[in-house]
């Protein structure tokens, strides 16, 4: 459940604007305006005045927020669906991969490679060992 302190009343129906939930996606985050400005390079006035609804988002700032925080654009636009993007950006995902994969040592990637080309099932039954491993149980011989 989502609960605004700011909320606009107008002819008896609550009106959350996509500045008001701008504001609660910085204090979902604990952030001053000045950090979150700094994350989507606005100036903590300019955020000020967003929150204060004396300036509008524009579709770059929106962009920008749903980007930086993983924020469903539908959820900001309208207010509908879940406020946090759950889906994995695939963009991001295979960026973190190469990054990491740089820096792996040969027997790293041979490692990675091998179980990548094993069976489904011999996968399956590498990840519950491994999962076992982990929590401290004492895998099956």
């Amino acid at each position: 459940m989502l609960i605004y302190s700011d909320i606009v009343f107008i002819g008896g129906v609550i009106d959350v604007t996509i500045n008001d939930r701008i504001t609660h996606i910085r204090k979902y985050y604990d952030l001053k305006q000045e950090q979150f400005g700094n994350k989507i390079n606005l100036s903590k006035s300019s955020i000020s005045l967003i929150e204060s609804n004396k300036r509008n988002a524009t579709d770059r700032i929106i962009a920008d927020v749903c980007r930086e925080f993983k924020v469903n654009p539908d959820w900001m636009r309208t207010g509908e669906g879940e406020m946090l993007d759950d889906e994995i950006d695939e963009n991001d995902f295979y960026f973190k991969l190469g990054y990491y994969s740089s820096n792996l040592t040969e027997f790293q990637k041979n490692i990675i490679m091998g179980f990548l080309e094993m069976p489904e099932q011999t996968q399956n039954d590498l990840m519950d060992f491994m999962k076992k491993l982990v929590n401290g149980e004492k895998p099956k011989s």
